[in-house]
């Protein structure tokens, strides 16, 4: 019974590249407190300065439906919790000859989809160095 989609689009203008998702799960558990169902959307920006040097922005949305009760009769029609989790990103490269330079800062908050006042942010920064040879 699991089921999956997903739905993306990008367009192209110039030196800017805009792109979008849309995505969903659902895994049809009725055990107490698990995961049914996610729904996830996220879009981007990229901006090619030159040909070695691109910025880009990232945002993302996901949502987590959980079961409140074990599947009986009367709880078909019960209010199922529902969680978000949020994150956005700015990455920067530049490339020249096969040296390649890029770094990234990510930003998530409510990670374990939580549903209290401790939203378990995460922070991530990533540098990169490549060499082609």
């Amino acid at each position: 019974d699991h089921e999956e989609a997903v739905v993306g689009l990008q367009f192209k203008f110039g030196p800017v590249a805009l792109g979008g998702q849309v995505s969903g799960e659902r895994l049809r558990t009725r055990a107490l407190n698990t995961a049914e169902y996610y729904g996830n959307s996220s879009w981007g920006i990229a901006f090619n300065v030159n040909d070695s040097l691109s910025v880009s922005y990232s945002e993302a949305r996901h949502l987590q439906v959980k079961t409140q009760e074990a599947n009986t009769a009367a709880s078909q029609e019960m209010y199922t919790p529902k969680s978000w989790m949020r994150g956005d990103s700015i990455q920067i490269a530049y490339t020249i000859g096969g040296v390649g330079l890029k770094w990234a800062s990510t930003r998530y908050d409510n990670t374990a989809y939580g549903f209290d006042a401790a939203l378990t942010p995460k922070e991530s920064q990533i540098v990169a160095v490549s060499l082609a040879f």
